[in-house]
């Protein structure tokens, strides 16, 4: 027994030593599995959470569109219902409403038309709709015109040959061409040759003044440092 053990540690210790490029190499093996171990279970990871966020997102949506089709169903049926007994549906609907909301809603939408007043700032669709409000209120038409020709059309089949009159004519050429000085006469004052344009358009530009008057005095000081390379 004790000729095999010293049999043994003789093998043992006449075994080669690995060279340092083999260690080195046997380390880099190691390392690149248990990087590549990291990255599998990294991608799968992520990939638990994507379809974990999807199943979340595909299932609100599907709840928000069940409770919509709910509350539409619950809509028709309470209208239904009312039709049934006779009762006006929006005239029931308007008392679920009690005065102090009502006042609540009232007070909620002047609050929100001061803060548009006193802002003095308007979009462009604003800009557009007081315009045609404008136009409109200069707009005088032929109402006796109009009503005989109303009262001719009833008694008469439908006919493509109807054509306005030279007045009319007259009053379109002379509005548009109003239009155009006034656009001319504005375009001269400003000047047309403007070096740094900041605008696509004549409402563009208009609507560019008045968020200038409006906002200069808080931001003349930024564009001033700016110009002048000190700003931070």
């Amino acid at each position: 027994m004790a000729k095999r053990a010293d049999a043994k540690k003789e093998k043992k210790a006449e075994a080669p030593k690995p060279s340092p490029e083999d260690a080195k190499a046997a380390r880099l093996a190691r390392l690149s599995a248990i990087r590549q171990k990291m990255n599998d279970s990294s991608t799968s990871n992520r990939k638990a959470l994507f379809e974990e966020d999807k199943d979340l997102k595909v299932n609100k949506k599907a709840d928000a569109l069940l409770e919509r089709k709910q509350q539409e169903a619950e809509f028709e049926l309470e209208k239904l219902q009312a039709e049934e007994r006779g009762e006006d549906f929006d005239r029931k609907r308007a008392w679920d409403w009690t005065v102090k909301e009502t006042e609540e809603w009232k007070e909620k939408k002047e609050r929100k038309r001061e803060r548009e007043s006193q802002s003095g700032v308007h979009d462009m669709a604003s800009t557009a709709q007081r315009a045609y409000e404008k136009d409109l209120a200069a707009f005088k038409p032929d109402l006796e015109t109009y009503e005989k020709d109303k009262e001719t059309g009833l008694h008469q089949t439908p006919s493509f040959s109807h054509k306005p009159t030279p007045e009319a004519l007259d009053r379109l050429v002379n509005g548009l061409t109003k239009g155009d000085k006034q656009r001319m006469k504005r375009r001269k004052q400003a000047g047309a040759d403007d070096q740094h344009a900041t605008y696509i358009s004549d409402k563009n530009k208009q609507f560019n003044e008045k968020l200038n008057r409006q906002y200069d005095k808080y931001t003349k000081e930024i564009r001033d440092n700016f110009e002048r390379g000190t700003a931070l």
